[in-house]
């Protein structure tokens, strides 16, 4: 019986020890699900509230050039302005020199010539043309979307956006449902 006792008791200990590893393991993955991704999630949110932030202000000095320019419809930034933080050509994908902004008649800019298209849509070249990069560079996660009816553009994740309207310039942030 001796024996049999001792084996019990290994096997007991054994059980123990597996019981207490499920319930750590167990704790582990409820910190992460509840502290960890929410923060990826907070995140993700400031720098989409960055990038809605930096996008509104080069949005206004567009407009101010814009407005000292003459109005005209298609305006070439002058060589003084840094709209693209010192990246170079081979960065950015595109010259800096050669990008010719098109302009609504209310002085918002509403498409970028000078950017190779590549079947990407007006919105998308706004966006590297106002922030000097490709948006997979900065935030992977961003989606670009066109709305013509409403003369705007979607910037989204999957937390958090925002609305630029070209007929006003506004730069609208949201929380994504």
């Amino acid at each position: 019986m001796n024996r049999e006792d001792n084996s019990n008791e290994k096997l007991l200990k054994i059980w123990q020890f597996l019981w207490v590893c499920s319930v750590i393991v167990l704790v582990v993955c409820i910190f992460v699900s509840n502290f960890i991704l929410p923060q990826s999630d907070r995140t993700l949110e400031t720098s989409m509230d960055t990038v809605a932030h930096n996008f509104g202000e080069r949005l206004v000095l567009l407009h101010s050039l814009w407005l000292q320019d003459g109005k005209r419809k298609n305006m070439k930034v002058p060589s003084w302005v840094n709209l693209y933080a010192g990246a170079d050509e081979s960065r950015l994908g595109f010259n800096p020199d050669r990008v010719v902004y098109v302009m609504s008649p209310q002085g918002w800019p509403m498409d970028v010539r000078g950017i190779s298209r590549d079947g990407q849509e007006p919105c998308k070249l706004i966006w590297l043309g106002l922030l000097g990069r490709d948006e997979s560079l900065f935030i992977a996660k961003v989606m670009v979307r066109s709305n013509p009816d409403k003369n705007e553009c979607v910037f989204t994740t999957n937390v958090s956006g925002f609305v630029y309207n070209y007929s006003d310039g506004s730069v609208n942030k949201f929380l994504a449902e």
